[in-house]
């Protein structure tokens, strides 16, 4: 059975973290590669590349999963609070 937990201002959830990097690296593909295969700008590309994102686009992240392949449960990941 799931704990109800009220969200409380100011208190650390944890983060989303993407790895992209990880999986572009994997399948050997290069920021201008990937840009060029998904149609997505170089700064777009770079900036999700190095998890520079706070605000996560549906549709960049299909891309991403579309060129590389895999499920989105590959790219975004959920880490927990260090308490």
């Amino acid at each position: 059975m799931i704990r109800e937990k009220e969200l409380i201002w100011g208190t650390n959830y944890g983060k989303v973290k993407l790895c992209i990097k990880d999986k572009m690296d994997e399948k050997n593909i290069s920021i201008s590669k990937m840009s060029r295969l998904s149609g997505l700008k170089y700064d777009v590309v770079l900036n999700y590349y190095y998890n520079r994102i706070h605000i996560y686009n549906a549709d960049i992240l299909a891309k991403f999963c579309y060129v590389l392949d895999c499920p989105i449960s590959t790219l975004v990941i959920y880490e927990k609070p260090i308490k």
